[in-house]
């Protein structure tokens, strides 16, 4: 029987306790591997390594994640595609991604931690 090797998506599913919240995760986590890329941090092999892979993609499949992040992943995917094909729809693709994660970290989301209400006073006064 063939097992599928560890990945990203799997180990934040174990520590998060709603798909909202790990969706959330994943899609800040692309973000950042999408601005290194944009910046010229890491390469689009160390963003294929560490997050833009197919074991990530197949997870996010596999556990039946918002479409729109699967297809965040799909566009990840065909970036370093883009790179060497057509590199100047390299801004059109890192755009299309940031509207993605835009949406889905708008959207309001079931099973989320109630949000902290900000206190009166902020400072922690000391007695005495």
């Amino acid at each position: 029987m063939k097992t599928e090797r560890p990945n990203l998506v799997d180990s934040l599913a174990a520590m998060a306790h709603s798909k909202s919240i790990l969706q959330r995760r994943l899609i800040e986590t692309g973000m950042g591997v999408l601005t290194a890329l944009r910046e010229h941090r890491i390469s689009y092999d160390q963003a294929w390594e560490d997050f833009f892979n197919i074991d990530n993609y197949r997870a996010v499949r596999r556990r039946r994640l918002s479409p729109l992040l699967v297809d965040f992943f799909e566009w990840g995917m065909e970036l370093e595609d883009v790179a060497k094909t057509v590199p100047a729809g390299l801004p059109e693709s890192y755009q299309s991604m940031s509207k993605l994660a835009d949406k889905l970290l708008k959207r309001p989301q079931q099973g989320d931690l109630p949000r902290r209400q900000p206190a009166a006073n902020h400072r922690i006064r000391r007695a005495g």
